[in-house]
């Protein structure tokens, strides 16, 4: 009887062992056709869950097996062809993203090292001009540029914080009234680009009085005779540093007032005058 109840015990102790056996074999990594998942051993499974393996993380989709390239999980990650999530720089298809020591994909701005980098609402780091919160910064090679830095052959001064300085402008250099061959007034006005970059285009106005102080209709042309009227004068010839535009104007003028107001750059840039140049000549 008593033999019997120990066969009973063993064989029990034997299933038990076998189970607990087949459970602990289950556990860890597993491969299904080339896919990849994680069993917990218990009959469970990761399932849109992190696991940890050593140093490296992974993830497991609503499918159970492990992910690989971009994943929004909350933010967005990145995974290498082994599950790996990155950290750090990441290069893929010749554009250059900052994953954070969580994995979490970065956007504005990042120090990594000794320089700052600004990563697009994208991910993407951003090169070359950019214009960030009313300023204007260069990224030369994705760092941050300050101090003095010559770009495509001009000098830029840039503060420690990257933010380039506009201090110099293109300015009114003369305005003379006489009269032409068959006695009208005449006005020239000449405006001289003294800023270190490729004028696009200058923005200024122009406002003309007859003797009597009453406003007119101040007409004119500058190079290529191309008109110009009252109002906002746009010459759309580029103008490197020393170029003067010259404007001629008619109709009985006896008053001039001029103002420059902003002026564009070659490469994109649009630079506002912060104090109004303003020059006004009465004859």
């Amino acid at each position: 009887m008593k033999t019997r109840k120990w066969a009973i015990k063993l064989i029990a102790l034997t299933l038990l062992f076998t189970i607990l056996l087949g459970s602990s074999a289950l556990a860890g990594w597993q491969n299904d056709g080339g896919k990849w998942w994680y069993s917990y051993g218990n009959g469970g499974y990761a399932r849109n869950n992190w696991v940890q393996d050593g140093n490296a993380w992974y993830y497991f989709g609503d499918d159970g097996y492990m992910v690989t390239g971009w994943q929004k999980i909350g933010s967005w990650y990145h995974f290498d062809n082994n599950g790996v999530m990155n950290t750090g720089w990441f290069s893929e298809g010749g554009k250059w993203y900052f994953l954070g020591t969580d994995g979490a994909m970065k956007t504005g701005w990042v120090k990594a090292g000794n320089n700052w980098y600004y990563m697009e609402a994208d991910g993407v780091m951003c090169t070359g001009w950019k214009k960030i919160g009313g300023s204007w910064y260069y990224f030369s090679g994705g760092a941050m540029v300050t101090g003095l830095k010559t770009i495509d052959g001009k000098a830029y001064q840039f503060t420690s914080e990257g933010k380039l300085i506009e201090t110099v402008y293109p300015v009114i250099s003369s305005i003379n009234l006489t009269k032409n061959s068959i006695g009208y007034p005449v006005v020239y006005i000449q405006i001289y680009n003294q800023t270190n970059s490729i004028i696009d285009r200058v923005d200024f106005t122009v406002y003309c009085y007859d003797a009597y102080g009453r406003q007119i209709k101040g007409y004119g042309y500058y190079t290529h005779d191309e008109d110009w009227y009252d109002g906002v004068i746009m010459p759309g010839e580029s103008s490197p540093a020393g170029h003067y535009w010259n404007l001629y104007g008619y109709d009985g003028v006896r008053t001039v007032l001029v103002t420059i107001t902003k002026y564009h750059t070659t490469d994109g840039r649009t630079v506002n005058i912060p104090k109004s140049q303003q020059i006004s000549f009465r004859n």
